[in-house]
Formats: C-alpha cells, structure tokens, sequence
C-alpha cells in the first residue's frame, strides 16, 4: 500500500485482494465519492476464516477481529475496500501482527476508531482464489457467466 502513495496523490482509491473476485456492480458501488472509507462485506456461514467486522447501528466499522477462535458476528470482511489518503496517515502506525504480518486491516481499524469508515455491503458474488483448488471452481463460475451473442 506504501508503494502507490505517491501515484494515487490526493485522490480517492479503490484496493482489492488479488485473490478475489468481485462483481462489476459491486466493484461500482465501492467508487463512492465522499470523506469516508468503505469496506465491502457479506456475512459468512463461518466467519471464524476471515475478518469479523464489527459496527455501530449507523454501520459505521468500530473495529475488525482477525480470524476470531470465538464467535462475535458473522459479518466479514471481503477485501474490497474505498479508501481515502487519509490510509497514508495510519500505515507507520500498524505493527507487525500476532500472526506476523502487517495487517492491512490494522490500519482500517485505526480509521475506524475515529469514525472514518462505513461498511458497503456486497450485492453479488465474491470468490476466492486463494488456493489452487480455487481456481477450478472460479473458472467453472466464470465459464458459466459466459453469454451467448
């Protein structure tokens, strides 16, 4: 995220996981032009796999837990985010995690904590293709979107 700084300047920006794949819809609704951040969401049968986010009644993002051993909700974080360069500001501040990463979603918490961001819930599809048994099924997806001219 450091790396594009200096290229995206003043500018708002959409980040997503490499390993995922999202809706153009859903790719559209996360370009909102406003002060906020956003994080795109959906709820998961398990959530314990992904970032649990967790949110005041306004759906404003309070905090996310990583891959919680306990259950807190079942809101999840899909990796597709909006932010402003506000995100520049909080990065020196994320530490390496338990998990030993620095932790993108370290640095949105920190916004969170100031009310800077807002959950965009997703509307369609989200696949993950994290994992080589992904990819098949992905590919199946896709081949099935295909529409005839």
């Amino acid at each position: 995220m450091k790396c594009v700084k200096n290229w995206v300047g003043n500018e708002n920006f959409l980040s997503i996981y490499g390993d995922n794949l999202f809706s153009v819809r859903d790719l559209q609704a996360m370009g909102v032009e406003d002060e906020y951040n956003y994080i795109g969401a959906s709820t998961a049968e398990h959530p314990e796999k992904y970032g649990v986010l967790i949110t005041d009644e306004q759906g404003h993002l309070k905090e996310i837990i990583e891959k919680p051993k306990e259950f807190v909700g079942n809101l999840v974080n899909k990796g597709i985010y909006k932010f402003t360069p506000e995100v520049f500001e909080k990065l020196p501040q994320v530490q390496i995690s338990p998990r030993g990463e620095y932790e993108l979603t370290d640095a949105v918490t920190l916004l969170a904590r100031e009310g800077k961001v807002k959950v965009q819930m997703l509307q369609d599809y989200w696949l993950d293709f994290g994992n080589p048994d992904d990819i098949a099924k992905v590919e199946q997806f896709l081949d099935e979107q295909k529409t005839c001219d």
